[in-house]
């Protein structure tokens, strides 16, 4: 084995030409008994992976010591060789410290001014290390709306949190594969169940839901809807819509029949080409977002997003106000205006302490 001085002339990096060598031992060199070492022109030259292999161990090694003896430090270390730098710095924020996230929630669903009987449904639940909403709207004009909503919300509410529990899950926090092959899955487990009840009982076929529901874990948001129930994100002023409304009025729009004037006089706003319980597969778009400390997460049903306007939305989220009382007043400014559906709002508060 020798040892050779690296390019910066200030770290030995190992060339293992005799390991590499058919014929060597570790630690003793070959002889002249070994034919490949009877002339050095008939020497086969070392696999190339394998010296980058040898060559990654000992970079990973002296990370590991670097790290462990300079764990306070910010500083990287100038007698690193190269090829060590993108290991040592994995490290480093291995030993960091992670960022406490928390999220404060606040739920509120209300009849409105014209409906007797409430066929929304939400549902919040903390379950380390994910935080999940949901909120459905069972579907105007179909039997039983509020059955398929409250199954919806109680069944990709067990799904995500038996989904949470998981001890891989649990090992790695802020890998968000999970949480999307874990809400796909609480939706197609919410849609079949609603389908099984349909058929089982006569007074509910037909009946169907929109859901959204958001998973939070540390600063990743993860949404998933079918229907018109929307999300929203506010972020220092600016509410942004997250989800496209699975609707034939917003298919129009897209495809640039309908001007968006056109649209808010329209009478077919509520036709819905996605929902659960009416497909024996359900087909969410799913959406992640990086969250930052401060963001408002707003989840809703069409009885207040038809009524109140994106402007009128942000402005409220920007006073300085406890989250429930936000919450009441979103609910309180659609009715003003008619109430004219269930309204039901989700509103979730993102504090990085310690980001």
């Amino acid at each position: 084995m020798d040892v050779q001085r690296g390019a910066r002339g200030s770290i030995p990096f190992f060339v293992f030409g005799d390991i590499c060598r058919p014929g060597s031992r570790l630690g003793q060199s070959a002889d002249t008994e070994n034919p490949y070492t009877q002339a050095k022109c008939k020497q086969p030259p070392a696999h190339p992976a394998t010296v980058c292999t040898y060559r990654m161990l000992f970079a990973q090694t002296f990370a590991l010591f670097s790290i462990l003896k300079q764990r306070t430090s910010a500083r990287p270390l100038a007698s690193a060789p190269s090829f060590a730098h993108p290991v040592l710095q994995r490290l480093r924020r291995s030993f960091a410290p992670r960022p406490q996230w928390r999220y404060a929630l606040a739920l509120r669903s209300d009849p409105g001014q014209v409906r007797t009987n409430n066929e929304d449904a939400v549902r919040a639940e903390t379950t380390p290390p994910w935080t999940m909403a949901v909120l459905a709207d069972g579907m105007g004009g179909y039997s039983a709306g509020e059955v398929a909503s409250a199954l919806a919300v109680e069944c990709i509410t067990r799904s995500l949190a038996q989904s949470a529990r998981q001890r891989a899950v649990q090992a790695s926090p802020a890998r968000t594969n999970a949480v999307h092959k874990a809400l796909a899955r609480s939706l197609q487990e919410a849609n079949t169940a609603i389908c099984a009840h349909a058929s089982a009982n006569s007074h509910c076929r037909n009946m169907g839901t929109t859901v959204v529901a958001a998973v939070f874990t540390h600063d990743k948001l993860v949404v998933a809807h079918l229907g018109d129930s929307r999300a929203y994100l506010w972020r220092c002023g600016t509410l942004r819509q997250l989800t496209h409304d699975h609707s034939w009025l917003q298919e129009q729009i897209d495809s640039g029949r309908l001007s968006d004037e056109a649209a808010a006089r329209s009478t077919r706003g509520h036709l819905i080409t996605r929902a659960l319980g009416v497909a024996p597969q359900a087909r969410p778009t799913l959406r992640e977002i990086r969250l930052e400390a401060g963001d408002r997460v707003l989840l809703c049903s069409d009885g207040l997003s038809d009524l109140v306007s994106a402007s009128a939305i942000s402005a409220l989220l920007a006073t300085h106000q406890p989250l429930e009382t936000q919450a009441q007043r979103l609910i309180d400014k659609a009715n003003a205006q008619g109430g004219r559906d269930n309204i039901s709002v989700i509103l979730v508060a993102v504090d990085g302490a310690g980001a």
